[in-house]
């Protein structure tokens, strides 16, 4: 009986472990389910942040580009620049006669500045043996200044002062075609 008696105890026993080791399971099985949701809000979670962050990088991308195409037309620019530029510092060497410096120019009337350019154009090789001028159409202020050597003909467009309309005095020079430097008195 005794062998009896232990064996019945020892299946309640075995039982009871049973019980409590499937309720610990169960319990621990609910707790799992519990964590899996929780793991899957946060893979959720995780997923939508790492959506945000893929959007960030294509945006920083597309203003990357943006700002190196920006960076292209703008250098594109100043190169285009720097060659108009270079272009009319060569034309404005072009329009200005080299040989003019050291000359003044009375400016005051035709006559005055038809003897500056005797001067100039004596220096610049030969007597001046001719020197005349007419007016460009009516306007007293432009003429055309012809002076003769014995070797050439010097042909200048004179502008004088003209306050009414705010312009300076000038003498192009047709032959070499360039403006003089002017240093009036």
């Amino acid at each position: 009986m005794m062998k009896k008696f232990l064996i019945i105890v020892t299946f309640v026993l075995l039982f009871a472990i049973a019980v409590i080791g499937y309720g610990l399971f169960y319990t621990e099985l609910k707790n799992t389910d519990g964590l899996r949701s929780a793991l899957n809000f946060k893979v959720t979670e995780i997923a939508g942040y790492a959506q945000i962050i893929e959007t960030s990088i294509s945006d920083k991308n597309k203003l990357t580009k943006d700002l190196e195409a920006k960076d292209k037309e703008y250098l594109d620019l100043v190169t285009s620049f720097n060659s108009m530029t270079y272009e009319l510092s060569l034309l404005e060497v072009k329009l200005n006669c080299i040989s003019d410096s050291g000359y003044i120019f009375d400016m005051s009337n035709h006559s005055t500045v038809s003897d500056s350019l005797k001067i100039f154009v004596g220096d610049q090789g030969g007597k001046v043996i001719t020197a005349k001028w007419d007016k460009v159409w009516t306007n007293t202020k432009t003429a055309i200044h012809k002076l003769s050597t014995d070797e050439f003909l010097y042909v200048f467009l004179v502008d004088l002062n003209d306050e009414d309309f705010g312009k300076d005095a000038a003498i192009f020079w047709i032959d070499n075609m360039c403006f003089i430097n002017l240093k009036t008195e």
